[in-house]
């Protein structure tokens, strides 16, 4: 099944060994819209090893791709008009040097507006602004038939120490909220 929200591991925002965004609740505030779009993308890249060898030689020549002959159609089903409030705290992990705090991470990003990596729902091209809520989360605009639905699996996180392992959790939207199981809990499975 197509689980309509954002990914929980697409929220975070702070990029620090030391912090973690633990996600609590996804509050799912405007309807859930797809839309179908393709688009035409080039099926290779220039190897770096080639760069190399023409910038020492000056054989240029080597470099141009025709885009034509190399052109890969994709297609994708996405989101329109997405809108979340997304209920998180940050934690210190084992990795977090001795005397740091949480205070600093949240300055930054609330008063400085900064990210380290620039947060996106599902790939780069769709980049997620992301503004600290402080008071109840607002109404949400779903229609009747999308306020409580099962969603499906739902990815979790990745377990970067566990060779890459994807960890997914049975993701279920009631009233619009969907309450999101800790990694460790027995709802999350690989």
């Amino acid at each position: 099944m197509l689980c309509p929200p954002l990914t929980v591991s697409a929220t975070a925002c702070i990029g620090n060994p030391g912090l973690r965004w633990i996600i609590d609740r996804i509050h799912v505030l405007k309807p859930i819209r797809f839309q179908s779009l393709s688009r035409n993308e080039i099926g290779d890249r220039i190897p770096v090893a080639s760069v190399r060898h023409a910038m020492r030689n000056g054989a240029f020549q080597t470099l141009p791709r025709v885009a034509a002959d190399n052109r890969q159609r994709r297609a994708a089903t996405i989101l329109v008009e997405v809108d979340y409030l997304i209920t998180a705290r940050l934690t210190l992990t084992d990795d977090a040097p001795v005397g740091d705090r949480l205070d600093i991470p949240r300055t930054i990003v609330t008063r400085r507006g900064q990210c380290f990596r620039s947060p996106c729902l599902g790939t780069g091209e769709f980049p997620a602004d992301v503004m600290l809520w402080e008071g109840p989360p607002p109404m949400h605009e779903l229609p009747g038939d999308q306020r409580d639905r099962d969603l499906g699996l739902m990815l979790l996180d990745i377990n970067y120490a566990n060779n890459h392992a994807s960890r997914f959790f049975p993701a279920v939207l009631r009233d619009g909220v969907i309450d999101v199981p800790p990694f460790v809990a027995a709802a999350v499975r690989p």
